[in-house]
């Protein structure tokens, strides 16, 4: 199991690959498995990056994760580095 320093670490660099697929648009929605492929994430710890990120108000998604959507606060994140 991840720590919560990985998670936050890694779950920080999820955060800017969606915002680069995206272009910072809020409307476009992405698969978090491929996302999480990506970045050389195993499902469980993309799992937990998710999650991480959805309590955090950082993304929005579907059930399943089909359809992941990086939030206004999640912009201001990546743009605020």
């Amino acid at each position: 199991m991840a720590t919560i320093e990985e998670i936050k670490e890694k779950g920080f660099q999820f955060l800017r690959k969606l915002y680069e697929l995206s272009g910072g648009d809020e409307s476009e929605g992405f698969d978090v498995s491929r996302i999480g492929e990506e970045l050389g994430y195993d499902s469980d710890l993309t799992g937990d990056i998710v999650d991480y990120l959805l309590e955090e108000e950082l993304i929005v998604t579907t059930i399943g994760g089909g359809d992941t959507r990086i939030t206004h606060e999640g912009i201001q994140v990546v743009e605020g580095t």
